[in-house]
């Protein structure tokens, strides 16, 4: 197979890079235009929001780690993409001049691709609800196969043509044969230690509930809009358990939320208090206006009665309740100020 020169494939290297470059620069300056819209028209109070996130956590390592990991992927993909171009180019030959090019399709058909799947996966994500009917059409589905089809031959050829270089280099080279056999028995042992790691038993640690002390589960689902669940009609549902447990349970068509805050809501549930009497009366207030709601809620009561109280989120983001709140058990992800930011923006 040819080796293309050094040059070139540098060339296609800064490709990529500007590729990746250029995607973060769009979905940065789409969602600071999209911020700044709600700020004009008053959706967001940005003075509030940023003062919120200034006075409980850090933000700048935060907000770096985040730019630092987002920057990484955009930029490793386009880079391994172009990487398997060029090794496809190799196996069929295609002359120097044009390897350029064929990179810049598999780029682009990468660009495409990527909304594509987001939108089929995800129907109520932006991707999915600015294009509602491309699936429905002629073009939409034989479009995704072909443009899968063809990203994972290239990725399926490079990865070949990497190999047998791999195993050639290794052949003509003694001490890159050690390191090869070297590598794979590391490999062999953490995948042999994981495996005993995870496959051990487990004792049960399932709270068993009796007649006098029920289990309780409060299950609560962030901005949920009723009209677009199947139990309601809505014809694209993506909620098929909670359409089934809806259908099983008493269901009040006519609840009305003391404040349309996810926090102040929370806290409502929690105290049976109006967000005036419990003192939250937006997302990521001080704690030191929710004292009242930090002695006198469900988790304090039921903890009381031997109950064992678990908070269980996959999202802090709007919600900062904690330990503070009674709750024994916390299960989710560390709270931290470039979440929030990241979901603002």
């Amino acid at each position: 197979m040819p080796q293309y020169p050094a040059s070139e494939k540098r060339r296609i290297y800064w490709l990529a890079v500007l590729f990746g470059i250029g995607s973060v620069v769009y979905y940065l300056g789409y969602n600071f235009w999209e911020t700044r819209n709600f700020w004009d028209f008053g959706k967001v109070h940005s003075s509030l929001t940023l003062t919120s996130v200034w006075e409980q956590t850090p933000l700048f390592i935060g907000v770096l780690s985040f730019i630092a990991a987002t920057l990484a992927i955009y930029l490793l993909v386009p880079l391994v993409i172009s990487f398997c171009s060029i090794q496809t180019a190799r196996l069929f030959r295609v002359d120097k001049s044009q390897v350029m090019s064929l990179t810049f399709l598999v780029l682009l058909a990468l660009l495409v691709w990527s909304p594509l799947v987001n939108g089929l996966l995800y129907p109520q994500s932006r991707f999915g609800q600015n294009f509602p009917s491309l699936f429905e059409g002629p073009v939409g589905m034989p479009l995704l196969f072909l443009l899968s089809a063809v990203l994972g031959i290239v990725l399926l050829l490079g990865a070949v043509v990497s190999s047998v270089d791999l195993l050639s280099a290794i052949k003509k080279s003694p001490g890159q044969r050690r390191l090869a056999t070297a590598a794979v028995a590391v490999v062999a042992v953490a995948t042999t230690g994981s495996i005993f790691i995870s496959g051990g038993a487990h004792e049960s640690t399932d709270v068993v509930a009796t007649a006098e002390q029920p289990n309780i589960l409060i299950i609560g689902i962030d901005s949920l809009r009723p009209d677009h669940l199947g139990f309601n009609g809505f014809p694209d549902s993506v909620t098929p358990n909670l359409d089934k447990y809806l259908a099983e349970s008493t269901v009040f068509e006519q609840a009305l939320t003391p404040l349309a805050r996810t926090y102040p809501a929370w806290l409502s549930i929690l105290t049976g208090l109006e967000p005036i009497n419990h003192g939250a009366r937006f997302n990521l207030i001080s704690l030191d206006n929710t004292e009242k709601a930090t002695r006198e809620n469900l988790s304090v009561w039921l903890g009381a009665s031997g109950y064992e109280t678990v908070y269980a989120t996959d999202e802090k983001r709007f919600s900062n309740i904690d330990q503070h709140f009674g709750f024994e058990t916390l299960v989710g992800p560390k709270f931290g100020a470039a979440d929030f930011v990241i979901g603002t923006l």
